[in-house]
């Protein structure tokens, strides 16, 4: 885009945005967002890790460290 080949681009959310916040001004964009998605985490039956992710995420939740996490690198609606 700086050398001036590219005028458009598609890319997720959270690194567009943050393109927008370190080059203030060169990125603006067109239209809604193409497609929302929810992510998550997938373990081997039986395994110990979902439970210590849960047990995780309850802290992060409790804590307020996940809402700030959202806020940093997920853009909300």
């Amino acid at each position: 885009m700086r050398a001036g080949r590219i005028v458009a681009l598609i890319g997720d959310a959270p690194t567009v945005t943050d393109l927008q916040k370190r080059l203030p001004g060169q990125f603006q964009q067109a239209g809604k967002d193409l497609a929302a998605e929810d992510y998550g985490m997938v373990f081997a039956r039986g395994s110990d890790l979902a439970a210590a992710a849960n047990k995780t995420l309850a802290r992060l939740k409790a804590s307020g460290e996940y809402q700030k996490l959202l806020d940093k690198w997920i853009v909300q609606k």
